[in-house]
């Protein structure tokens, strides 16, 4: 028993050391992981496609609410304001220095060199290459899915409305 602890103890105390020891990654390696794993391309890839949906969702919304008719008209006037904004505030400009700092504070220097040796390897190229498609994929699947779960959804909400209506 006492051997099984001192093991523990000297496997955790080296486990601790080599976590010290592990050397930050400097900016230019995580620039550089960011740039191979072509980060700014799949947020604009992204912004492109989610922009048109969240706005059609917004508007939406606000034609359903008081004054509909005028909000959804305010809402299109205002729409290259509102696209100005989100650029601005999701651009690559503005995002890289906060992603500079999350891959410094994940990863240590040699995780990052390990991740732009894969990355820049055969094996990583294609992720890279094959992921919109994967997720593009997976969006699909997600999406038919939710179809008729929400459907169930709406019909045991409306059963439940029932029994209580019944009940009064």
């Amino acid at each position: 028993m006492k051997k099984t602890f001192r093991l523990l103890v000297a496997l955790s105390l080296a486990s601790a050391a080599a976590l010290a020891s592990a050397a930050p990654a400097s900016n230019e390696s995580i620039e550089r992981l960011l740039d191979v794993t072509r980060v700014q391309a799949m947020l604009d890839s992204m912004e492109k496609q989610t922009m048109p949906q969240m706005f059609g969702a917004m508007r939406q919304q606000l034609a359903q609410g008081p004054n509909g008719a005028a909000a959804a008209h305010a809402f299109d006037r205002m729409q290259p304001r509102f696209t100005e904004l989100l650029h601005e505030t999701m651009s690559w400009d503005t995002l890289r220095p906060d992603y500079v700092a999350l891959y410094a504070q994940t990863f240590s220097q040699e995780e990052i060199d390990g991740l732009i040796a894969f990355y820049q390897g055969p094996l990583g190229t294609a992720l890279l290459d094959k992921m919109p498609q994967l997720i593009q994929r997976s969006m699909l699947l997600a999406q038919q899915r939710m179809v008729p779960m929400m459907q169930k959804m709406e019909q045991m909400t409306k059963e439940e409305a029932d029994k209580k209506g019944a009940k009064h």
